[in-house]
């Protein structure tokens, strides 16, 4: 497990790619899918009081809908955020299908990240699912081109995640008198 704290720009880019083949290979061993669940935490710094809050929120979550007999859990830590790992018998596509459900109704879906690779190394995609892509959590566009493109600062999108776990973490009573 990698435990680099920098959050460089190479240094999460480095961390995606070990994590990714650590995946693959994890899955080719166990032959069985795997779920992957980060949060989406725009700037170098994954490791913000929110940030972790909002991955614990996850974690929670992940554990409600994928946890069954004899999964095996891992949660991984690097310069891109921690990430929590299932090794699931499970059909992929049914995994993939819970997974798009939680990002889609909880409250903070639009900042879980959950992929599903498959034992062979492959992700089970939206696309395989004939899904249409994320959309953006700021401006309901596309989020891939938002990304791309850049349409959205880094401070910006911090505040909007920062917005949302403050507001999913207050008390009930608090979320009504203010909004």
């Amino acid at each position: 497990m990698n435990k680099r704290r920098t959050g460089s720009a190479e240094h999460i880019l480095l961390d995606r790619e070990n994590r990714a083949e650590f995946i693959k290979t994890l899955a080719a061993y166990r032959k069985r899918p795997v779920v992957t669940g980060r949060l989406n935490y725009p700037g170098p710094n994954k490791k913000t009081g929110l940030a972790k809050i909002g991955f614990e929120i996850l974690l929670i979550e992940m554990e409600k809908t994928f946890l069954t007999e004899g999964a095996e859990t891992l949660r991984w830590e690097g310069a891109d955020g921690p990430a929590y790992i299932l090794s699931i018998d499970d059909d992929p596509l049914k995994l993939k299908r819970k997974s798009i459900l939680m990002e889609k109704t909880h409250p903070l879906g639009r900042l879980f990240d959950i992929d599903v690779t498959q034992a062979e190394g492959r992700q089970v995609s939206r696309c395989t699912l004939n899904l249409p892509e994320r959309i953006c959590f700021v401006c309901g566009q596309n989020a891939h081109v938002c990304a791309s493109r850049g349409l959205h600062s880094q401070t910006d999108l911090i505040r909007h995640c920062n917005n949302l776990i403050t507001q999913f973490t207050k008390p009930a009573s608090a979320r009504k008198s203010h909004g």
